[in-house]
């Protein structure tokens, strides 16, 4: 998002939209007959688990009509939250919260509730679902790798355009509203595929005049914008899947303080890792400012104390690939292996919850943890990687 002055226009991008990719991924690895649509792309970038012979033919039809309407609801809410008229709660939490319903309105692995009406695509789901998250998770560490360099979505690219339709229409800057989905497809492709919303291939944005007449377009069209209302659905509260150790792993235990690995939990493509300090008082806290979320991760309260401060977090597999996070409240830096901080709601200050991806090789695992705040230093723990595998479904 980009703005300027006390009224301001706004250009919201999401070059990695994980809705889009997971339903395109479906579509493609099913090989669903989807109706033609002009909101409909291409096929996905890369290689993909064929997944056509768990399906029938009569099956693959049914599920490819289902797919499209499941389809325009899913760029109705990304294209909605990019143009800021999705009408969400005023607070940090309560956002995230109704974001994350939101997404289960449109996809609740693993019950699937929500496709209950459409048996077919629900069908289709769970026959590609953990691949396709795979897939999406190897898309999202190649799009951090890349990022960094890359200038495309900068606020010179949108702001020139902006400018000069205030100009031109005579609109004030706060009129002025677009939202770029940028997804991985082959081809050179795009749909204003709502007001407002651009959904292009990756070759548009690399294409700057090109981007930058539909950008125009987007705005424009983006005069006709309206306000989208939440959806009815409530977030479900889940356990979280069962922990693969048997006991925690202690990482240290000392007079005053106690920290282990609490529980590793896996899923289709990453693992979840929770620590926990036992003992001695938490260093001073550190408040999470606005600026700090906006570069981490969504699932991040506001405002919270951290009593993690100083922690210092590496994760070694078998075949050499390593991290080392020295700056845990920091953005996500994406490599060969992601480990990022996230926060569950109901956690308490003295637990900490990881995320790492992709999912290791067979052989151990090796986890380490310095504090230097309590002189603790390069402390390990293991566990066997072939053990991080989620259960399949169905």
């Amino acid at each position: 998002m980009f703005r300027a002055g006390a009224e301001s226009w706004r250009a919201g991008v999401d070059d990695n939209p994980r809705l889009v990719h997971m339903a395109l991924y479906i579509r493609d690895a099913c090989g669903l007959d989807v109706p033609d649509d002009p909101s409909v792309p291409p096929r996905l970038l890369g290689e993909h688990v064929d997944h056509t012979g768990d399906l029938t033919q009569e099956i693959r039809e049914s599920a490819g009509e289902q797919w499209l309407s499941w389809w325009h609801r899913i760029i109705a809410f990304e294209g909605a939250q990019q143009l800021g008229t999705l009408q969400l709660p005023g607070t940090g939490i309560e956002r995230l919260e109704a974001l994350t319903a939101v997404h289960e309105s449109l996809l609740d692995w693993p019950e699937l509730d929500v496709l209950t009406d459409q048996p077919a695509l629900q069908e289709a789901v769970r026959a590609s679902y953990e691949d396709a998250s795979r897939w999406q998770s190897e898309r999202s560490r190649e799009v951090g790798r890349t990022r960094r360099t890359r200038g495309e979505f900068g606020h010179d690219v949108f702001r020139p355009i902006a400018e000069a339709l205030v100009a031109r229409l005579g609109v004030r800057p706060g009129q002025l509203r677009a939202g770029v989905i940028v997804a991985a497809v082959a081809g050179t492709w795009f749909s204003l595929a709502a007001p407002g919303v651009l959904l292009c291939s990756e070759s548009i944005v690399a294409d700057p005049e090109r981007f930058a007449a539909l950008v125009e377009e987007a705005f424009v069209s983006g005069l006709d914008a309206v306000e989208m209302p939440l959806s009815a659905h409530r977030r479900k509260n889940r356990p979280p899947p069962p922990s693969i150790l048997r006991a925690p792993l202690v990482l240290w235990s000392g007079p005053e303080l106690r920290l282990a690995c609490e529980r590793v939990i896996p899923y289709p493509d990453g693992f979840e890792i929770e620590l926990r300090r036992i003992g001695e008082t938490p260093p001073a806290p550190v408040v999470l400012t606005e600026d700090v979320l906006r570069l981490g991760r969504q699932g991040d309260p506001w405002k919270r104390p951290d009593g993690f401060a100083g922690l210092e977090v590496a994760l070694r597999f078998s075949d050499g690939r390593a991290v080392l996070v020295t700056d845990l409240c920091g953005p996500d830096r994406e490599g060969e292996i992601t480990l990022s901080r996230f926060w569950r709601k109901e956690s308490d200050a003295d637990t900490l919850w990881l995320w790492v991806a992709p999912l290791p090789p067979e052989g151990e695992v090796i986890l380490t943890a310095t504090w230097p705040t309590y002189a603790i230093e390069s402390s390990a723990v293991g566990f066997e990687g072939s053990l991080v595998r989620p259960p399949r479904a169905g």
